[in-house]
């Protein structure tokens, strides 16, 4: 009599969310079926600590855009590839001229930014370049703007505004820092009914100055002299430009023009170390490195590759002036896959990884935008939590002490 086959053992569930924090390289698994759970509660209670300092930063990339139904740079690539001169152009700037560049369209745009630097735009390859130039950007910034028009979902970014903005009063605002050229937070922000200082003037047109990133919205009250700051307020550095920013080189201004099809970019990642010196991307680099050495600081990461150096070592530094109270939280959807990777472009990954494993405060959180975002405490839900603890020590303290005397009356 044959035997009877075995069945398959059920598959491992897959986990919402991973995250691996102090000292430790292993990961802690939260699953969609447990709304509560050890884990939670201590995720939960980490990321309480971390959102509950005075200065809160959030810095993000492409994958954030992504989650939410935006271009990936592969979709940029094939896009642009159908463009009029793309086969022509490649070979005139000899893309790529580095492993792993084949299908990078930011590296053959900056490519196409140096040939044009050496070379007459008016006639000849140059004008051929010039034209394939305007017709990328352009088809950039429809990619970037198309996707939000036609319905996506943006449910993250608004949990993460919701969660994140709402602070107390005599701290300084939530700041905003990301890479992407789309209107992702913009658009949330507008639905959300929250205001935010992007360095942008309020006349027509609204053009950027550094001096509006001080300036703050503020409520006058009809019966009390003087004025409260406005709740639910954050400031906006776009680091790498937008697909609404036009420059204007006869005045050298830069303007917020919704319907523009020339975007003013800064593409990674040859020119863009020569790029952030001009306006307004050298006041907002500025302020991202000026915000990171602010003691007792939290920056919150999400979707960001970690590729771009002028950006990654800000974050360095602040890792070793501030090693006490710089705290970093830092949520992606593969970081295992990418911290195992041989590849160079994760190198900063490895680094992090080293200065988690050697003490400092990092977390890194494995799962979806949405699932990150979910879990996420807003502040006032940390500050419970932040105050439960306290009051639990305090409670503690007393036998604490006792015990202690205790002791020392037995030696």
């Amino acid at each position: 009599m044959s035997a009877s086959p075995q069945s398959a053992a059920p598959a491992e569930p897959k986990p919402a969310l991973r995250f691996r924090t102090g000292r430790s390289t292993n990961w802690s698994s939260i699953y969609d079926d447990v709304s509560e759970s050890k884990e939670t509660d201590r995720l939960t209670q980490i990321l309480s600590g971390a959102l509950t300092t005075r200065n809160l930063l959030v810095l993000t990339g492409s994958g954030a855009s992504r989650a939410v139904g935006g271009p990936s740079m592969t979709d940029l690539w094939e896009n642009c590839e159908n463009l009029v001169g793309h086969t022509n152009v490649v070979k005139l700037v000899n893309h790529p001229r580095e492993v792993g560049r084949k299908k990078d369209i930011e590296h053959l745009l900056s490519l196409c930014l140096f040939y044009l630097k050496l070379n007459d735009q008016t006639s000849g390859p140059g004008k051929v370049v010039k034209d394939y130039q305007e017709l990328a950007e352009a088809s950039i910034s429809s990619l970037c703007r198309d996707f939000i028009k036609d319905g996506a979902s943006l449910t993250p970014y608004h949990a993460l505004l919701q969660k994140l903005v709402p602070r107390r009063n005599d701290w300084p605002r939530t700041k905003f820092f990301t890479t992407n050229y789309d209107l992702t937070l913009e658009t949330s922000a507008e639905k959300l009914g929250m205001p935010f200082i992007d360095g942008f003037s309020f006349g027509f047109p609204r053009q950027f100055h550094g001096r509006w990133l001080d300036y703050d919205f503020v409520r006058r009250g009809k019966e009390k002299a003087g004025a409260e700051f406005l709740d639910g307020v954050f400031q906006l550095l776009k680091l790498h430009g937008s697909i609404d920013w036009e420059h204007d080189k006869t005045s050298n201004s830069v303007s917020r023009i919704t319907s523009t099809n020339s975007p003013h970019l800064v593409y990674p990642r040859d020119e863009k170390f020569a790029l952030s010196y001009e306006q307004p991307f050298l006041e907002m680099i500025s302020r991202y490195q000026a915000a990171l050495r602010e003691p007792d600081t939290c920056l919150v990461v999400i979707g960001f590759g970690f590729n771009d150096h002028h950006l990654v070592q800000p974050i360095r530094t602040a890792l070793l002036s501030n090693p006490s109270t710089f705290k970093v939280v830092i949520a992606d959807y593969e970081i295992e896959k990418k911290l195992a990777s041989e590849t160079n472009c994760f190198a900063s990954w490895k680094e992090l990884a080293a200065c988690q494993e050697a003490g400092a405060d990092i977390t890194f959180v494995e799962g979806s935008f949405s699932n990150f975002t979910s879990i996420l405490p807003s502040f006032s839900d940390a500050r419970k939590s932040d105050d439960l603890l306290l009051r639990l020590v305090k409670a503690f303290e007393p036998a604490r002490q006792s015990a202690s005397t205790a002791d020392s009356s037995n030696v």
